[in-house]
């Protein structure tokens, strides 16, 4: 049982992260057609934005996010696709 705990724990997790991250980028390209400082990006709202969601994300799920961090770029942590601006 703790197997199928763990399996629909993943798919919670990964049916959170999808929607949240399709919220972000609804934002993000609501955001460019209001406010002229999106044109001056430099990723740093993105990777807070992403920090603070694996904050929010039980320690135990976590450990699907451990390339969530500061020693490499955000574009390359897992499960995250960037754009061409991003890159």
């Amino acid at each position: 049982e703790s197997i199928t705990l763990s399996f629909k724990s993943c798919i919670i997790m990964k049916s959170f992260l999808f929607l949240a991250f399709n919220t972000l980028i609804l934002l993000e390209n609501l955001a460019v057609g209001f406010s002229d400082e999106a044109s001056k990006f430099d990723g740093n709202t993105d990777r807070k934005a992403l920090l603070a969601l694996k904050s929010q994300i039980y320690e135990t799920e976590r450990l699907a996010l451990e390339s969530w961090n500061e020693s490499i770029p955000f574009c390359k942590w897992r499960g995250v696709t960037c754009g061409r601006k991003h890159k």
